[in-house]
């Protein structure tokens, strides 16, 4: 279970056949799949490396390179 702070929880069997939908629908992997149902329910924006989700209606943003260099 995926947990989203302030209380709030992830990982229904609902959650889980919309990822599995998603996954077929935008070829993701269910991580990938999982972690934008995630995002959607809690209006998150993803921020990754992972160009899987360029497939997607919500996208990604890249993530700050000051941040990456540490």
């Amino acid at each position: 279970m995926l947990s989203a702070g302030r209380g709030a929880k992830a990982g229904d069997a609902a959650d889980l056949r919309l990822a599995l939908q998603l996954r077929n629908q935008y070829k993701l992997s269910f991580d990938d799949a999982y972690q934008y149902v995630a995002a959607e329910k809690f209006g998150y924006i993803l921020i990754s490396l992972d160009s899987d989700f360029d497939r997607t209606p919500k996208g990604r943003r890249l993530p700050d390179i000051k941040t990456l260099e540490g």
